[in-house]
């Protein structure tokens, strides 16, 4: 009987699946002679083509998964290993394994697809020496990139690997594999349904492939190299409109922000055989401009406009090319842009005869026969192409370019002569009139208002507006706050945009850091502010005057109560950082007046709060809390009491709250929010006017201040009054509140359960359970597990627990069972120290639940760190996850580390 060795029997583990063959090769790669086992490897059928998987049905119906083969990553290896030494031997078998998986084909036929055979295969190919790989193994390209699923990783991996390795020999025919490579990679698919090119690889990574050697192909094998691209070039511009209009389709040779991004075949074919022939003039002149004379010739005008713009790029060698293809008939409109930068930048150079020449040329330029007037059109394009050559030394060209442009019949020019269309899109407002320094040198001069009231924008969406003018204004604010602060009552008369423009230059000011804005005395300029805001809302006129609305970005009369609102919000936020408390009385009177003037948002809104933050009857609310907040905090700091102070401004909040009947929805919004704030100024206030509030007569209002309070500070005073209120319970019942609103809700119930003011059998858990909510179940799951990074006491963590079982008991009352909620359940295994019997039901029961929505990973960690002192428990529930999840992939070995554990601890048989 003969006794298997080590070595063989470590084979046939790697035979028996997957997960062992995924092992063997991690072991093998650890060693440093791990190439050696490569002829055994292959002699038990390790390599075998049938054993490279195929697409197989996924989980999810209509999807499919692609198993990655283990022993690519070994091949991989031996090819490095193979292409360093060099080893051919080795290389030679790695490249026949190769060749065979590549030619295996299905029963029915077909090829086997695998995205991550190919890439590993198309990698190895760069590892591998050269000698070993023939012309005709350049082919196995094609067929991988033919694969339905992947588009571009072959490509990369041929990109960074074997196309450097055969461009950088210096044998001819390592260069021939690297074209032929490029012919794959370039290929094109069959035109869609609307006549549109594109190609076979992704156009990332084709870009970059082209990008990275087309240069050097042409400095390698100039000719046929260019033949591979100018027959795609032929492929895509070679019939229909593109053959007569390839501007359209690529507006310049060059990088250029006209072309289309989206136009990949028709760029990347370009540029391919653009930067070719800059590279192979770079070497062989002679031979290229035989080559770019050709293209000249030739009836492809995109390839015509490559030739015009490599003679452009490479004047000192082909310039006389230009010369012997001089006519007016050059001067085509498909030539425009690349003939046009051609006649720029050399026009100058060139010798007087053959400037005489080029201008002869434009003379005769062809009649567009389409043109209604014919006469016009003809010199419209003649000023178009003089507009290349004025001022470069010809006098006859420069005095015909100025007629042309002169008297009744002058002929206008474009922006953009060189092309023959030009697409431009913008945002913003455009430029401003006037730049910092002007705006600064004007208030100086006492003539600012003066210049900016005189300011009037043409419309035109690319010249100076208003809106441009009012963020320049803010910089010069911002730049010389002195300056505008002797002043600021001049503003008065300015235009509502430029009064905009000074009060929110002082507040990017103000809300700058302090250590930026040490030159200013902010004592005196509040002071300053506060009075111009007298005079400015204190006008009648200021609130009569008729709304100029310039465009929708550019502030208006409307902008500025919102604006002086958060100056003022901003003023009193931070008690290190507000203006003088003697200011107070007369900001508090600023604040009343916005109250009366400014108008309420009349619609309830999906989202209350971002209206309320928004609207200016919502900031002025916010500038009135903020400021009853600092009155209060300062009357608690002199005399220990606030309850004078707050006497002083309940009034104001007994107003606003009386208009929270079917409207005012900014202040029930916000007052839910500030409920924390409301408790500190007056707590009898606000136990007394929860239910006015929250107003069940008023859905609008009540609804606003549900948005509202998810944005409150919790607290369990608060809680109670909102419970005694019944606002919680309307809140969860309620169907026209938002799902994520009360979501927010039932975390707070969840919260309030952790602090022992809920328990699992009152009204609002009873509700979920009985109404077999499993929605807000999970959410109460999700919490507990969201705080687990905060500091829980041990009841806490028990209440945890209880509500855990409590629901598992009521999962097993349930017709199915209730599996997300169990999934969501299994998170809370973090809290978890010990598994004794009641820990082992909670764990057990949820395990094979837990991969429902993704849970698996991270309970097999949770798993992990308890199996030192738990080992036959956690095998048990572990076996109960492995019955309905079977790992794919073991994430940072959390898995082993479980096997691992169980080994160490005696359960040698379990963990097998």
């Amino acid at each position: 009987m003969t006794v298997p060795s080590k070595i063989n029997l470590f084979i046939n583990r790697m035979l028996e699946n997957e997960e062992q063959l995924r092992w063997g090769v991690e072991l093998l790669l650890k060693r440093e002679d791990f190439e050696k086992f490569f002829d055994q490897l292959q002699e038990a059928g390790l390599f075998a083509a049938e054993r490279n998987p195929g697409p197989s049905p996924a989980k999810e119906p209509g999807y499919m998964y692609i198993p990655y083969w283990p022993v690519l990553d070994y091949l991989a290896a031996c090819a490095k290993q193979a292409g360093e030494l060099p080893n051919l031997e080795l290389a030679h078998k790695i490249m026949m394994v190769i060749r065979k998986v590549c030619d295996f084909a299905n029963s029915d036929g077909t090829i086997r697809e695998n995205y991550h055979t190919s890439r590993k295969f198309a990698e190895i190919l760069g590892l591998l020496p050269n000698e070993v790989s023939t012309l005709a193994d350049m082919d196995l390209v094609q067929r991988w990139l033919a694969d339905r699923f992947d588009h571009g990783l072959v490509c990369h991996a041929l990109d960074k690997g074997a196309m450097y390795r055969f461009l950088g020999s210096e044998r001819e025919e390592d260069w021939g594999k690297a074209l032929r490579i490029t012919f794959h990679c370039t290929a094109l698919t069959p035109e869609d349904n609307k006549g549109e090119a594109h190609t076979v690889v992704d156009a990332h990574w084709l870009k970059k492939f082209i990008g990275h050697h087309a240069r050097v192909l042409g400095q390698k094998l100039g000719e046929k190299a260019a033949a591979v691209f100018h027959g795609r070039l032929q492929e895509v511009f070679g019939k229909g409109s593109r053959s007569r209009f390839s501007y359209v389709y690529r507006a310049a040779v060059e990088d250029h922000p006209q072309n289309h991004a989206w136009k990949t075949a028709e760029n990347h074919m370009v540029e391919g055989l653009r930067d070719l022939l800059l590279g192979w003039v770079d070497t062989d002149a002679d031979a290229a401009s035989v080559y770019v004379k050709a293209l000249l010739a030739g009836e492809l005008e995109i390839a015509r406009r490559i030739a015009l713009y490599v003679i452009d790029k490479q004047w000192s060698q082909l310039s006389n090319l230009f010369e012997e293809t001089l006519s007016p008939d050059l001067f085509e409109s498909g030539h425009r842009h690349e003939l046009y930068w051609l006649l720029s930048n050399h026009f100058a150079e060139m010798m007087k005869t053959q400037q005489a020449s080029v201008v002869e040329a434009i003379h005769n330029l062809p009649v567009h026969q389409a043109a209604e007037d014919q006469d016009d059109s003809r010199r419209a394009c003649q000023r178009a192409w003089l507009s290349a050559i004025n001022g470069k030394g010809c006098k006859e060209a420069d005095q015909w370019f100025a007629a042309l442009g002169a008297g009744e019949n002058a002929v206008g020019l474009s922006k953009h002569p060189d092309l023959l269309s030009y697409i431009e899109t913008s945002w913003g407002s455009g430029p401003s009139p006037y730049q910092i320094h002007e705006l600064i040198a004007f208030a100086k001069d006492g003539c600012l208002i003066e210049a900016l009231n005189n300011f009037q924008p043409t419309g035109r969406w690319d010249d100076p507006g208003i809106e441009s003018l009012v963020d320049v204004l803010e910089e010069a604010v911002q730049a010389e706050p002195i300056l505008f602060l002797q002043t600021p009552s001049a503003f008065l008369q300015a235009k509502s945009p430029y009064q905009y423009a000074i009060l929110s230059g002082f507040k990017k000011l103000w809300d700058k850091p302090a250590s930026d804005i040490t030159n200013i005395n902010w004592d005196h300029a509040w002071e300053q502010i506060i009075k111009f805001l007298e005079e400015l809302l204190g006008s009648e006129g200021f609130w009569s005057e008729e709304i100029v609305e310039y465009d929708v970005m550019t502030p208006s009369r409307n902008s500025i109560p919102p604006m002086v609102a958060d100056l003022l919000h901003a003023g009193t936020h931070n008690d290190l950082h507000a203006y003088a408390p003697d200011l107070l009385p007369k900001t508090k009177e600023l604040i009343e007046l916005l109250l009366v003037k400014v108008t309420p948002e009349n619609e309830v809104s999906d989202d209350p709060m971002t209206q309320a933050i928004n609207s200016a009857k919502g900031k002025t609310i916010e500038a009135l809390f903020s400021l009853a907040l600092r009155v209060c905090r300062l009357a608690d700091q002199s005399t220990g009491s606030h309850n004078e102070a707050w006497e002083k401004l309940k009034p104001f909040f007994d107003s606003e709250l009386i208009k929270c009947a079917g409207s005012n929805y900014e202040f029930s919004t916000l007052a839910a929010a500030y409920l924390a704030n409301l408790e500190y100024l007056d707590s009898n206030w606000l136990a007394v006017n929860i239910v006015k509030i929250f107003p069940e007569q008023w859905p609008g209002n009540f609804h606003s201040a549900i948005g509202g309070l998810v944005y409150a500070q919790s607290s369990q005073r608060v809680y109670a009054l909102l419970l005694k209120a019944n606002v919680i319970e309307r809140g969860l019942r309620s169907t026209s509140v938002k799902p994520d609103f009360k979501t927010r809700l039932i975390e707070r119930v969840a919260l309030a359960y952790l602090w022992g003011e809920e328990e699992l059998d009152s009204p609002r858990f009873q509700y979920w359970f009985d109404a077999r909510d499993e929605d807000a179940l999970k959410a109460i799951s999700y919490f507990f597990w969201s705080v687990s990074n905060e500091s829980l006491t041990v009841n806490q963590i028990e209440r945890i627990k209880m509500f855990w079982m409590t629901c598992l008991e009521w999962g097993d009352t349930q017709r199915e069972r209730p599996g997300q909620l169990l999934s969501s359940l299994s998170n809370l295994a973090c809290y978890i120290e010990e598994i004794g019997e009641r820990e082992f039901r909670l764990l057990e029961a949820t395990a094979p639940y837990c991969e429902i929505d993704y849970n698996a990973t991270g309970f097999i960690e949770k798993l992990e760190r308890l199996t030192a002192g738990n080992p036959k428990k956690v095998y048990q529930i572990l076996m109960k996850l492995l019955e309905t999840h079977v790992p794919t992939y073991d994430y940072e070995s959390r898995l082993l580390s479980v096997v691992q554990k169980l080994t160490d601890q005696g359960l040698r048989e379990e963990a097998k």
